[in-house]
């Protein structure tokens, strides 16, 4: 399995793996905090992340079984090959019609959980109390990224792994975090001596 030891699964991992996920931590943590019954947090997101994370790792084996591990690594959705090479009693064909609807839905489903979070987020920031604001603030940093930030999914990529990765991405989710918690470390520690 680690034919070439850890240096290709630190690649995957460092930095596009991890800010990804944590980005998306990001925006269940605004959900979290509309819990009613947070006693349920530690088990619905350690079963939903086991599920999406056995769910990943299976269609992944399966991609890298059909197509090979040269194959698999040149492809951006190696999805699509597969549908194509599926063939179900010369009936099902050409099935990457599906495919593709599936990643247009799920695509939408993830963009509306991120900027409904975003919208949560700007309302509590600016202390607003109507929805309205938030939503067309959000709706307008949203289309201006959007327009702006690249005209086709190659060029989307080279940025996303090239300069936001590593720029803006990683000190935005983990050198300002770090810094954050350990102002308030700090900050807890002193008011203790002061308590004292």
């Amino acid at each position: 399995m680690l034919a070439d030891g850890f240096g290709r699964v630190l690649n995957n991992v460092w930095p596009v793996g991890i800010t990804t996920t944590y980005g998306e931590c990001f925006a269940m943590a605004v959900f979290w905090c509309m819990l009613k019954k947070k006693g349920y947090l530690g088990r619905i997101s350690s079963g939903a992340t086991l599920f999406a994370g056995l769910f990943i790792v299976l269609f992944d084996v399966l991609a890298i079984t059909a197509l090979g591990e040269y194959l698999f690594q040149k492809m951006v959705f190696p999805a699509f090959t597969i549908l194509k090479m599926t063939s179900v009693a010369d009936f099902l064909e050409n099935m990457e019609v599906l495919g593709a609807m599936y990643f247009i839905c799920s695509a939408f489903i993830k963009i509306s959980v991120y900027l409904f979070a975003a919208v949560l987020c700007i309302r509590d920031l600016t202390y607003s109390s109507n929805d309205r604001q938030a939503i067309w603030m959000t709706t307008l940093i949203a289309y201006v990224m959007a327009m702006s930030m690249a005209n086709y999914l190659t060029e989307h990529l080279e940025v996303w792994l090239g300069s936001i990765a590593n720029i803006v991405v990683v000190p935005m989710y983990i050198v300002l975090p770090g810094i954050i918690l350990l102002l308030s470390l700090f900050g807890k520690r002193q008011r203790r001596r002061e308590a004292q």
